[in-house]
Parts: structure tokens; sequence; C-alpha cells
């Protein structure tokens, strides 16, 4: 069942950056993710992600996003855990 995360995160798109390149992101994405997105609100950054599974991105955040963070954006380290949906639609054009 595919999901959809809503992560709230502090910091500034240079930390997202260098977080991103880190995890090389465009090399090797995580496993079980569809789509990212981000964008950097009044209040802080929002990613949007679409997964494959709940577990998919349970795992990828708790294992690789956290660990990555808290050593390259360690003032942001304690964002909270993603809000994690139930997708209704999903269209793949």
């Amino acid at each position: 069942m595919a999901v959809f995360a809503i992560v709230r995160a502090g910091g500034s798109i240079e930390d997202y950056l260098r977080v991103r390149e880190a995890l090389d992101f465009d090399v090797t994405p995580p496993d079980g993710l569809i789509l990212h997105t981000i964008a950097d609100l009044e209040d802080g950054l929002r990613a949007f992600d679409v997964w494959e599974s709940p577990q998919a991105a349970q795992d990828f955040y708790e294992d690789r996003l956290r660990p990555a963070v808290a050593r390259l954006a360690p003032a942001n380290s304690d964002f909270p855990s993603p809000e994690i949906h139930e997708v209704a639609g999903l269209v793949r054009p």
C-alpha cells in the first residue's frame, strides 16, 4: 500500500542540500521511494514523499535520514516523526 509522508523540519535549504548529498539521493535513492519534494516555507522546510509502503518510509527516516541530519545539521536533528497517510490514488504519467 502506497503512503505519503510529510516531514516538518527546521534548517535551511543549504542544510537540506548537504544532507541530500551525503545520502547520495540522486545516485542511490532510498528503497521504496516513489517521489520526493521539498519546500522552504515561512516556518521551515517541508518534505512531501510518496513511498511504496509505510515500512519503507519508516526505515529510511529512522535508519538513514535521522543519523545523517544528526551528523551534518545537528541543530535540526530533533525533527518530529513524519506524518504518514495511506494514498487513495496515485497517477504515474
